[in-house]
């Protein structure tokens, strides 16, 4: 947090958005025409945007710490393995919100959400003036994560309203 914090003075605001797992950069494309600066992270524009890799924590936080005041995080992070569909994979319940942890795509998938919902707490936290909208299908066992949980028990969301 302390290098987040320091980089985060150091840093000039140049973005509007943020479209975070945004491999057709859409969000941002749509902002550019109206004039504002977006910036696009995704594992599919650069090996650097790897959420399970200490690099690609680091690339988030650096683009979010660039946001002007009043900037937008747009998220859709990967959800395949957290919708009802895919539940003979997952295996996730209100007892094991984690799934089967010796599925290795499941593990991955959480460590991916895990590492997003510490790095949007400790953007958030730095940056209070940033907004956040997080992309999800109905059902989606993503917001059952423990950091989701932690993530919108900050937001003062109440609970089921993530």
């Amino acid at each position: 947090m302390k290098w987040a914090s320091r980089l985060g003075k150091e840093l000039p605001k140049i973005y509007h958005v943020l479209d975070a797992f945004g491999a057709s950069q859409k969000v941002c494309n749509v902002w550019q025409a109206q004039g504002l600066a977006g910036i696009a992270y995704d594992i599919k524009l650069a090996a650097g945007h790897d959420m399970t890799a200490e690099v690609g924590v680091k690339e988030f936080l650096r683009m979010g710490l660039q946001l002007h005041d009043g900037g937008l995080i747009a998220a859709a992070p990967p959800c395949s393995l957290f919708v009802p569909a895919c539940a003979s994979v997952h295996r996730r319940s209100l007892a094991r919100p984690q799934g089967n942890q010796r599925n290795f795509k499941v593990r991955l998938a959480n460590r991916i959400w895990s590492n997003f919902a510490t790095c949007v707490h400790i953007l958030l936290s730095l940056r209070p003036s940033l907004y956040l909208v997080i992309e999800q299908p109905t059902g989606s066992w993503a917001f059952k994560q423990p950091e989701m949980q932690r993530l919108t028990d900050v937001l003062g969301l109440p609970p089921g309203q993530s």
